[in-house]
């Protein structure tokens, strides 16, 4: 297969962000009203009853700019309605606004009462001089819900749901659930907006309404720009150490610094920070070497800090009480033959004051040390085994009790281990872990080993949470970009401990090595495929909304050429033949259109709504069309139908269509996240075995697949097994392999084509 198959990926999900009106995804049904007209300054149209026949008398008709919103002043969030005209319709249902207009995109709204409406999206207004000729069919009204979520607290009825082209708005209830009533069918653009502060814009495009029907946009989360507040804050008292540790859940680390820890005495009074420098992990050990008393309750909150280290709101707060407990000195695993001191210590303020001390040092029931005074006692235990020692008071308060494990091992001779020898590593760079190896102790006591590691001038840290049992270990918490050092140690039964071995090196670097950033010119906004030409040109399709083209790329980002400008309502998807003709699809006029590379059209032919195409190393076209239910229909270079699957029916969702080897031709389904494969005549298909999550992007010529999660990029084999992952360093959404290199289209501002290299 030759490379040009690589090139043709599919499909781009909706897109939420706060660039107005960026286009999107097709939506499941046509424009409303079925017009997405070019046009003039004056726009003139008919409107029906619902019959589709029938005109529809006396209808108020209202056109307004499609970029405007509600009017919102005296809201708090400063937006007013752009300029406005009405109009009634006569007897034949004919209304006309007859002074000129702007040019530009507009947006009709129809109503004869409340029980009939109209919506016509995308009245483009391109010349002062001439009359753009619309319909529509009024029908009932539909609506949209949803729930507004603020991750940060504050009044939801502050948040305001309004719809470009309309107005109107709707706002949030006290549980943020909020209802958009007496919509006429179409598709919307909503912009969700806030008085509150620290609360960013929230677009969301393409929302379709459907007469008499309910749209669910379940949970809306409107983006935080602020400092966020930890969440889940919780306490652990350790009564061996009297140590408190604290942990609580990561927050946004675009957003976060560190962290700061604050305690007080008791539940009123000032906080005082009690961490020298900003906390980097999400949990601190406080120690009575940081002042911590026995008796004294201590009230914690948790702080997030920013790059300039602004603090942000207290989390919730935990309470804890240093109390009585047994110690049984720095370990619970003694040698045979040595003594044991166990002490009570004593909460007073819990207890009162101590009259009595009971020492029952293996948990029989049997107190082998009773005294009025002495709040420790010695023991040395004359057999190996476990033991469960219990101490009780006797106090002003009432009895109070506490037990700890005893651990007594053979006594050792040998004392502790020597350092490891023969520590080696490997990394993986596809699954980015650390592989550590290293030959066994010799000594017959050693339980096991402990792991160290350092990066820049920190100090060595333990990351393991049990003895490692095995010469073994593995490392994936790493961070990319950072150098880190490892050293082993051996531990012996009785818990002694060895010096540390020879340390090892490595830094962690990503497996998608970046070769080259290049920057297209801003034509527009809306990259939405693209194709490399033979001398490394690209092509890149720009969507647009009635005004889509093909832009042509030389190797320095410099625009050579726009191809097709005028000649589509929406683009959708390009590919290149072997003589780098361009065939692309227009699935608003339902037509494939042909150019050769200079830009000339040759041909076009009628398909019902293209939205995928691709190219074979044959130059046969598999193009994907049709809604409910999709086709795939198998032509030559001039539009003459070589074979046509009409299976695809049970997929509501297509997550991407990619040709891979043998010429499969391979769509995902998103609904499932299978893949359902069709041979090359489209004669017999099946479904793999295995599911994948999120959107198929590409495959390579191993038969890799390149799956798309949010802005990820994971590659799993042919069986489903993950191989590597990657996250580009731009916002993108199709990507293209040629040969061991594969390239990125950048979008949401980021317009670019990246090249990273490919590690297999």
């Amino acid at each position: 297969m030759n490379a040009r198959s690589w090139f043709h990926v599919a499909v781009i999900c909706c897109a939420a962000g706060l660039l107005l009106l960026r286009c999107t995804l097709p939506s499941s049904q046509d424009e409303a009203g079925n017009i997405s007209q070019t046009g003039n300054g004056r726009v003139a149209g008919i409107l029906y009853v619902s019959d589709g026949a029938t005109p529809a008398r006396n209808a108020i008709v209202t056109i307004r700019p499609r970029a405007s919103l509600a009017d919102t002043v005296g809201l708090g969030i400063g937006k007013r309605l752009a300029d406005t005209a009405t109009v009634t319709t006569d007897d034949s249902g004919k209304f006309e606004f007859d002074s000129t207009l702007d040019t530009g995109l507009y947006v009709i709204e129809a109503n004869q009462g409340d029980t009939a409406l109209g919506l016509i999206d995308s009245v483009h207004v391109t010349d002062p001089d001439s009359t753009v000729v619309v319909e529509d069919t009024l029908k009932p009204a539909g609506s949209i819900t949803g729930t507004i979520y603020l991750s940060e607290g504050g009044d939801v009825r502050k948040v305001f749901i309004l719809a470009f082209g309309i107005n109107r708005f709707a706002t949030p209830n006290t549980d943020g659930q909020f209802s958009f009533d007496s919509l006429a069918e179409g598709k919307y653009d909503l912009r969700i907006i806030s008085s509150l502060d620290d609360y960013a814009v929230l677009d969301t495009f393409g929302v379709p309404v459907v007469s008499e029907e309910v749209t669910d946009l379940d949970t809306l989360r409107i983006p935080f720009t602020g400092i966020p507040t930890p969440e889940n804050l919780t306490v652990f008292y350790d009564t061996l150490t009297n140590s408190v540790t604290l942990s609580w859940e990561t927050a946004d680390p675009s957003l976060v610094q560190g962290y700061n820890v604050l305690r007080r005495e008791g539940t009123s009074g000032q906080y005082t920070a009690v961490n020298a420098a900003f906390v980097p992990d999400t949990f601190f050990t406080d120690t009575p070497e940081n002042g911590l008393e026995k008796g004294v309750t201590y009230q914690y909150i948790i702080r997030a800090t920013d790059a300039d280290e602004n603090e942000g709101l207290n989390s919730q707060d935990v309470t804890v009480r240093i109390a009585f407990f047994v110690d049984a000195g720095k370990d619970t695993m003694y040698q045979l033959g040595d003594s044991v001191i166990l002490q009570a210590r004593v909460d007073t303020a819990t207890v009162g004051a101590a009259t009595e001390y009971h020492f029952d040092v293996d948990g029989d029931g049997t107190e082998e040390f009773v005294s009025e005074t002495e709040s420790s006692f010695g023991y040395v235990y004359t057999d190996t085994g476990t033991y469960e020692a219990v101490v009780s008071i006797e106090g002003e308060s009432g009895s109070f009790s506490d037990t700890v494990e005893i651990t007594v091992v053979p006594k050792d001779t040998a004392g502790a281990p020597s350092a490891p020898q023969g520590l080696s590593l490997s990394y993986d760079t596809l699954l980015q872990i650390v592989t550590l190896t290293w030959n066994p102790n010799a000594e017959s006591d050693v339980a096991g080993y402990n792991v160290y590691r350092k990066h820049s001038d920190s100090d060595f840290v333990k990351i393991n949470a049990a003895v490692v049992t095995d010469t073994l270990y593995r490392d994936s918490t790493g961070i990319q970009d950072q150098t880190y050092e490892y050293k082993i140690t051996a531990v012996d039964n009785t818990d002694n401990e060895g010096e540390k071995s020879m340390g090892v090196s490595v830094q962690v670097v990503g497996a998608f090595r970046l070769l080259q950033t290049l920057k297209i010119d801003s034509l527009r906004d809306d990259p939405i495929s693209f194709a490399i030409g033979a001398d490394t040109s690209f092509y890149v399709a720009f969507r647009g909304n009635n005004n889509g083209f093909v832009g042509v790329f030389a190797k320095s980002g410099r625009n050579t050429l726009s191809i097709g400008v005028g000649s589509f309502s929406q683009l959708f998807d390009l590919c290149l033949d072997s003589k780098e003709n361009i065939y692309t699809a227009d699935p608003d006029r339902n037509r494939i259109i042909k150019f050769n590379k200079t830009g000339d059209s040759l041909t076009q032919w009628q398909v019902q709504r293209p939205i995928r195409i691709l190219v074979d190393q044959e130059d046969n076209l598999f193009i994907l069309h049709g809604r409910n239910p999709y086709q795939i229909t198998k032509f030559d270079t001039a539009g003459v139908v070589l074979a046509s699957d009409t299976a695809v029916t049970s997929i509501n969702d297509i997550g991407d269509m990619v040709i891979g080897i043998n010429e499969q031709v391979i769509l995902m389904d998103g609904s499932t996240n299978n893949l359902l494969t069709f041979n090359s005549t489209l004669t017999d298909k099946n479904y793999s075995v295995f599911s994948l999550t999120g959107y198929l992007r590409a495959i390579d010529w191993e038969g890799n697949y390149y799956i798309k999660q949010n802005e990820k990029v994971f590659v799993f084999s042919s069986v489903g097994e993950k191989i590597a992952e990657w996250q580009p360093a731009i916002p993108f959404e199709r990507i293209s392999i040629f040969g061991n290199i594969i390239f990125v289209l950048g979008n949401n501002g980021h317009e670019a084509i990246e090249s990273y290299s490919v590690p297999f």
